[in-house]
């Protein structure tokens, strides 16, 4: 495994990075207040070296997301957003990384700057983008064309975790704004995250925590290694949680998925499960 940093617009510096355009690439954005070698970067970069060949990049752009700056941070979503787009776009022409090989992975602010780049590359369209918990704050209200949204990719997977309105203790998008979009336990509030029971007070304890938030990371790295049907996150089509928790959609209709990693890229629409409140957090076939 060779690591470099890129240098965008240093020829010399791509000639000598070990970036092999006919592999899958990876880039991955992390979010608000944190860095690009956080946890999650960390440990997906090591679980996708262990599954195969390719190229991994991680956008650092924490000097961009201080904490308590978030306005800053929204405008710097779009800056760096253009930013990524011109890297790619300058890769294709001096190396010819196809834009079709390429899948994007953020996580909150990262999400929709993953969006955003996709809509800036201009030497094709983007394989897959993935949005992990996609930020709402000064989002929500934003059209398709300010924040992730399908068209940005081939491909856009959502998994929301702690999505809604901050005055129900969530900071994510709960709107479906993918080819398809997944809500674990209902994709408001996450299992092991409460503090008694669900009231408002447990709820903005959950947000100011970030523990569901969070734990969306938690859910995509363990699906990278999810290689059979007991460790995968099997999701069912359904209308919304409440009919899924009733028990009403436990036929796969036209197709289940499995949440994260390996989806099955043919499949649209909206897909509810039940994780474990600890790790490993699939639970397979089980509703």
């Amino acid at each position: 495994m060779i690591t470099t940093r890129l240098l965008p617009g240093n020829l010399t510096n791509l000639n000598d990075s070990p970036i092999n355009t006919s592999l899958p690439t990876h880039i991955m954005y992390h979010g608000f207040n944190d860095h690009g070698e956080c946890g999650w970067i960390i440990d997906t970069k090591r679980s996708l070296l262990e599954l195969y060949d390719c190229n991994i990049i991680s956008v650092d752009w924490q000097t961009l997301v201080p904490s308590p700056w978030y306005n800053y941070a929204v405008e710097n979503t779009f800056k760096i957003a253009i930013y990524t787009a011109n890297l790619i776009d300058w890769i294709n022409a001096e190396k010819g990384l196809q834009p079709s090989k390429v899948h994007i992975v953020g996580h909150s602010l990262g999400g929709q700057a993953a969006g955003l780049t996709g809509k800036k590359v201009t030497s094709g369209l983007i394989g897959r983008i993935t949005g992990l918990d996609p930020a709402g704050p000064l989002f929500y209200a934003r059209d398709s064309e300010h924040r992730i949204d399908q068209r940005d990719a081939a491909y856009v997977d959502i998994i929301h975790a702690n999505s809604g309105s901050l005055l129900d203790g969530c900071i994510a998008l709960f709107e479906s704004v993918g080819h398809v979009d997944f809500y674990p336990n209902g994709g408001h509030h996450q299992p092991g995250c409460e503090v008694v029971n669900a009231s408002i007070i447990d709820d903005w304890t959950d947000l100011f925590e970030g523990c569901s938030h969070a734990r969306v990371t938690a859910l995509w790295v363990e699906s990278i290694s999810a290689f059979d049907p007991d460790s995968a996150f099997k999701s069912w089509p359904c209308s919304d949680y409440d009919t899924f928790e009733e028990g009403l959609c436990q036929s796969c209709g036209g197709g289940c998925l499995d949440m994260g990693f390996h989806v099955n890229q043919s499949l649209r629409g909206e897909y509810f499960l039940n994780t474990n409140a600890k790790s490993p957090f699939a639970r397979g076939d089980h509703q």
